[in-house]
C-alpha cells in the first residue's frame, strides 16, 4: 500500500510536468512530422504523400543555397 501511494504522489507532483510536455512539445512535435509527410492546402484536409515533400527539398537548389547559409551563419 505504501509503494502504491508513493507512486501515486510521485506522479501527481510530475503531472504538471508531463501536461506540459505533451502539450506544449510531443504533441505539435508528433503533428508537424505527420504534415510533413503531407500535401496539405490550408483549406483542405491533408492528404498523405509520403516522402515526396523531401525528395522535392533534396532535388531544389534554392533548399540547398539556404541550407548552405543557414549553417555558415549558425
Amino acid at each position: 500500500m505504501n509503494n502504491r501511494r508513493s507512486l501515486l504522489s510521485g506522479l501527481l507532483w510530475t503531472a504538471p510536468w508531463w501536461l506540459g510536455f505533451l502539450l506544449f512539445l510531443a504533441f505539435p512535435l508528433a503533428l508537424s512530422l505527420y504534415i510533413s509527410f503531407c500535401d496539405y492546402p490550408l483549406l483542405q484536409p491533408p492528404v498523405w504523400i509520403g516522402a515526396a515533400n523531401y525528395r522535392a527539398l533534396a532535388h531544389d537548389e534554392v533548399f540547398h543555397d539556404v541550407l548552405w547559409n543557414t549553417l555558415v551563419y549558425a
